[in-house]
């Protein structure tokens, strides 16, 4: 096990887009929290851009080091572990390239770690997959600080596009019949040790998506109380998607039922059985509408019979 340096690691995956990079970079150099009490790890998944000429002009500025695997598909789980095994710090955070940290993120999610077991979810302001309001949001972000730029987000209503459950159901997760849903990799914080003992992400996923369910459902399985800290705040920077969502909806579609079947052959729960049925953001209103509530570790509620009803 590395010895323990650092307060927290940002473990930021990346495949090409540069540009985005620097700002990534750039929003962690300015940081509240003092940088000898963080480190940087660039992961890159096979880029075919120069990643590595940009990490290097943030040396002097950041304890920061770079890892590299060669381009097998989306391979942003191997790509993680691979910055989480090199890491000396006792939390860990995920971060995806072109996700901008207000300046109090850091600190905040090292703040908000009170015990091994906390799974922090951090606020991604103007994050939609289908990017409606790219251009106005890129305008904003290119024209002011990450601080400025979120409290200009939050007043035009530029939400984290989880915002929606949680306006209806509260900010306590530890409410949610099914919180897991909702711990995405792109903005998220885990203890280092946590992390090994639920084996770290799943490897076997090589295309986009799936990954952060499963160690979600992992970090589930082993007790994790799950927190949406709105104070680990941020920015999405648009860009253009590469994933079959966009691409190819339909095999999107088929892609999804896939790794749905195979998380539920790793773990089968009721209320993942139901997901197949229901988008993820949907999943904790669905249950709670009909009368499933709390978190099911803490209940004598069982829902095979409900579910099979309905």
């Amino acid at each position: 096990m590395n010895e323990i340096i650092y307060d927290i690691s940002v473990i930021l995956s990346v495949y090409n887009r540069t540009d985005e990079l620097a700002l990534t970079l750039d929003s962690i150099c300015n940081q509240s929290i003092d940088r000898n009490r963080f480190e940087v790890i660039v992961c890159d998944d096979g880029s075919r851009e120069d990643i590595l000429g940009v990490a290097k002009k943030y040396e002097d500025q950041l304890n920061l080091r770079y890892c590299y695997q060669p381009d097998r598909g989306f391979c942003a789980a191997a790509a993680r572990n691979m910055g989480i095994r090199m890491s000396h710090a006792k939390l860990c955070m995920l971060l995806d390239n072109g996700i901008l940290l207000a300046s109090q993120a850091l600190e905040c999610h090292v703040k908000a770690h009170k015990h091994r077991k906390c799974a922090v979810t951090g606020y991604v302001y103007g994050f939609d997959d289908m990017d409606i309001f790219s251009e106005e949001i890129r305008e904003i972000i290119d024209n002011h600080s990450i601080d400025q730029a979120v409290e200009i987000l939050e007043a035009k209503q530029y939400y984290d596009c989880r915002e929606a459950v949680y306006q209806e159901l509260g900010d306590d997760l530890n409410n949610y019949p099914a919180s897991w849903v909702l711990y995405w990799a792109g903005h998220m914080s885990a203890d280092r040790d946590f992390l090994f003992e639920v084996g770290l992400f799943d490897e076997s996923y090589d295309t986009w998506g799936g990954e952060d369910n499963d160690l979600a459902l992992a970090l589930y399985m082993h007790g994790a109380e799950f927190i949406l800290e709105r104070g680990c705040a941020s920015a999405h920077y648009p860009h253009s998607k590469i994933h079959n969502l966009i691409k190819d909806p339909e095999l999107a579609q088929q892609e999804l039922l896939d790794k749905q079947k195979y998380l539920y052959s790793k773990y089968p729960l009721d209320t993942l059985r139901k997901w197949y049925d229901i988008h993820e953001l949907k999943l904790n209103q669905w249950l709670v509408h009909n009368g499933v509530t709390g978190d099911l570790r803490k209940t004598s509620q069982k829902l095979g019979n409900l579910l099979n009803k309905i």
